[in-house]
């Protein structure tokens, strides 16, 4: 039985892989959900068995508009039937829509015209592009996550420095890098007129508040990566089989010496 009489039931989401999974598990009725969040390409959408012993699917395409998805079903008699799922290559070839460009351009000159030649001023070069690491392999740090850590111990002159995978949006791509471009990979909560930006605090911390504060990124693997520490000026080994709360290793004496990084 699907709510108010639907006929077919699409759930859009932006809460991940791992939720999306949980609620087509959890939640009888619903056909398809298109994802998003954790920026995961599915080739084609993923079966998961619903409590009504049927299949939900669920589907990602990727990250920064990169692809757009194509989903087609059948409804007939009260049963909908999966058909196809196809990847749309988004890229150069693909022409504007004028009336979408035309509101970009609008946009871009308020930007230009507040911040100057952010689109086109280079502030760096990048040799190759600073990226994240496989899907598969989330729960690691990043080549962008030591480009952004690493800038913000430098901006803060601190001997640690700590941001979360979901705070950090987009890669940088070889080549020019304008003020767009870091904008791009550090963007949120920018706001300073109702001043609800997310700052960049600069503090004191003892090790065990340190640990606990890793182990609340451990937490979440499986679930979502977002929590996951990015950082600089340290290093930290753990392991994903220990229960919730313990899974930062603690270096012994030697390992200390041996990595005085390691050392809270």
């Amino acid at each position: 039985m699907r709510a108010n009489g639907a006929d077919v039931v699409i759930f859009l989401s932006h809460l991940g892989w791992g939720i999306d999974s949980s609620l087509a598990a959890g939640i009888p009725g619903i056909d398809f959900i298109v994802g998003g969040h954790d920026h995961i390409l599915f080739q084609q959408p993923k079966s998961v068995t619903n409590p009504l012993g049927t299949q939900t699917l669920v589907t990602q395409g990727g990250p920064n508009y990169e692809h757009v998805g194509k989903l087609t079903f059948t409804y007939s008699g009260g049963v909908v039937t999966f058909d196809n799922y196809a990847l749309i290559p988004v890229n150069a070839s693909v022409p504007p829509v004028p009336e979408i460009q035309d509101v970009i351009d609008y946009l871009k000159q308020g930007i230009v015209a507040t911040y100057g030649s952010v689109y086109t001023n280079p502030v760096g070069y990048a040799f190759r592009d600073v990226g994240r690491v496989p899907t598969n392999m989330h729960f690691k740090d990043s080549p962008i996550g030591n480009l952004v850590t690493d800038s913000y111990r430098s901006r803060t002159c601190t001997e640690l420095a700590i941001t979360a995978n979901g705070m950090i949006s987009d890669i940088l791509y070889r080549g020019k890098i304008t003020g767009a471009d870091v904008f791009r990979t550090v963007p949120y909560g920018f706001d300073t007129t109702t001043g609800l930006d997310f700052n960049l605090v600069k503090m004191k911390i003892r090790g065990d508040m340190l640990i606990g504060g890793l182990e609340i990124g451990l937490s979440m693997i499986g679930i979502d990566n977002d929590f996951f520490l990015q950082v600089s000026g340290m290093k930290f080994r753990y392991d994903p089989e220990n229960p919730i709360g313990s899974r930062v290793i603690i270096p012994s004496q030697r390992s200390a010496m041996k990595y005085p990084n390691l050392r809270m």
